[in-house]
């Protein structure tokens, strides 16, 4: 008996005390099984007119390392008006299914069916039409969407009275985010918040452990001495000596014992999250992910087993988003970051394509073919990797009169410290070859070195990027996004190699077609 191919869109909705699950599909079937493991009796509608199909790719500029998110739309019927008492409703998350039915409409199995994205629905658009069915139309996107909100929520009250609170005053701190500390930050020269003047007190991390701390005044050594580390009503009581200070390293909290003579900046080793100090950008991203809300089985393995030794470090002390923060720890190592179709994030590192191949496709597989990035025909003559950065640029008229004129001097007044790679002979060959800049949180030349000298194996050669149209079987349906390479053969266009899948849209631009990006 001849199998059907069916799409079934499982959404959750909310009005604040009932959750509702919606099953959906494009063709209609009979309910599930009662005996089904997973999906007992769960009866379908077929509501689905189009849609279901999300692009999914590793980077939105792959040669500038920007990450990418992925997106799509789910139109569904309401003809009948039978979802209009769900207008009010808040729209949550999606899992979207290919699954087979028998031309009587029995699915198979639960189990049998391939989950092709879990991720969230948003802005839902109600299309109500008098000349016509209505619709209702979901946008879709995986789960990077979580990471659109600022990592730091926790903002200064501006509610000191005296010497009493650490929220800064209604003129200074009031909105602000407390500022957070991440990895190894001892070059970085930051300016943490004065968070109680009164009472000479700074904030160096939010409510997260710190150590290695250095305390400058006008950008040289303030030559303090830290007494013992306090906490909670001790440390509020604390009235250190001059030149001394004392910590609360659980508020993330540094008071000094007297004035200095000008701008206070410091150096230390910042901890958010639980496991100890780290400033490997994997292990840092991990921390980021956990603090948004994911854990355990959500985050996957891949996150232990990647190798990334370099030592990062971020000040987050104005709002930033968890993508933002994540993909700038990720550029620390030339990685990605995403969920993969079962909603598990994952983290890669971008690399040339290398054998074996997942899957072989000649020029009888190849429904459309067309060059996905005209940009990757030209190389990149020059990379430059910027790193270590300084929080705190200073001038001359800033500096104290022991450091004028010093290697110190010259690299407050800097922001960032670069690496660079260059080809002359890319230079000589290409007269429109690219220059690349990608700014990091890498702390170490030698690091920033590598990398630089690691892109510049990856871009500082004529590369090739093609988006193929092929059918979609079980093979172009398991390829992973990064790690998966392609054999593409296609002799009428002279393209004959191996390509690193970056990009894939399942069921798109049909129901059994998969559009796949390939880069090498």
């Amino acid at each position: 008996m001849t199998a059907t191919r069916v799409v079934l869109a499982e959404v959750t909705a909310t009005d604040g005390v009932t959750t509702e699950t919606f099953r959906w599909t494009d063709t209609p079937i009979r309910p599930f099984n009662v005996g089904d493991g997973a999906r007992p009796n769960a009866v379908c509608d077929a509501r689905m007119i189009e849609g279901g199909d999300v692009s999914q790719d590793l980077y939105a500029d792959l040669s500038r390392l920007e990450g990418a998110l992925g997106a799509g739309d789910l139109v569904i019927s309401n003809a009948d008006g039978a979802l209009s008492g769900y207008r009010a409703w808040r729209w949550q998350d999606i899992a979207i299914y290919l699954g087979r039915a028998a031309q009587d409409g029995t699915p198979d199995a639960f189990a049998a069916w391939t989950c092709i994205l879990k991720g969230r629905v948003e802005r839902p658009v109600w299309e109500v039409r008098t000349d016509g069915p209505s619709r209702l139309r979901l946008s879709i996107h995986d789960k990077r969407a979580d990471l659109e909100q600022d990592v730091q929520a926790r903002l200064y009250q501006g509610s000191n009275v005296g010497a009493t609170g650490y929220e800064g005053g209604a003129d200074d701190l009031k909105g602000k985010p407390v500022p957070l500390a991440l990895g190894d930050l001892t070059r970085a020269n930051i300016s943490p918040p004065w968070v109680n003047g009164s009472t000479l007190t700074l904030q160096l991390n939010d409510g997260g452990d710190y150590d290695a701390e250095t305390l400058r005044d006008r950008g040289a050594d303030a030559n303090m001495t830290r007494d013992a580390d306090l906490t909670g009503a001790a440390f509020d009581a604390a009235a250190p000596a001059a030149t001394h200070y004392v910590r609360d390293r659980t508020r993330g909290l540094l008071k000094l014992g007297g004035t200095l003579g000008g701008t206070v900046t410091a150096g230390l080793r910042g901890t958010i999250g639980a496991g100890g100090y780290t400033a490997e950008a994997p292990a840092l991203i991990k921390r980021l992910l956990e603090r948004r809300g994911y854990a355990g089985g959500e985050i996957g393995a891949s996150f232990g087993t990647l190798a990334a030794p370099a030592a990062c470090g971020l000040w987050l002390d104005s709002p930033v988003t968890y993508a933002e923060a994540i993909g700038q720890l990720a550029r620390g190592f030339a990685g990605y970051v995403l969920p993969d179709p079962l909603g598990v994030w994952q983290v890669g590192r971008l690399a040339a394509p290398a054998g074996p191949a997942a899957l072989a496709i000649d020029q009888y597989g190849v429904r459309s073919i067309e060059v996905d990035d005209s940009d990757a025909l030209v190389p990149a003559k020059k990379i430059t990797v910027r790193y270590a950065r300084n929080y705190t640029m200073m001038r001359e008229a800033d500096l104290a009169g022991s450091i004028i004129g010093t290697a110190r001097a010259r690299e407050l007044a800097e922001e960032w410290r670069t690496a660079v790679w260059s080809s002359p002979a890319v230079a000589a060959a290409w007269p429109t070859a690219r220059e690349l800049t990608i700014d990091t949180p890498l702390v170490a030349e030698t690091d920033a070195q590598g990398l630089a000298d690691s892109l510049g194996a990856l871009f500082g050669q004529v590369r090739e990027s093609w988006r193929v149209v092929v059918e979609l079987d079980a093979a172009a349906l398991a390829l992973r996004l990064g790690d998966d390479c392609v054999q593409l053969d296609y002799p009428r266009q002279g393209i004959s190699g191996l390509y690193r899948v970056i990009g894939k849209r399942v069921m798109a631009p049909a129901r059994h077609l998969v559009t796949l990006r390939l880069w090498g």
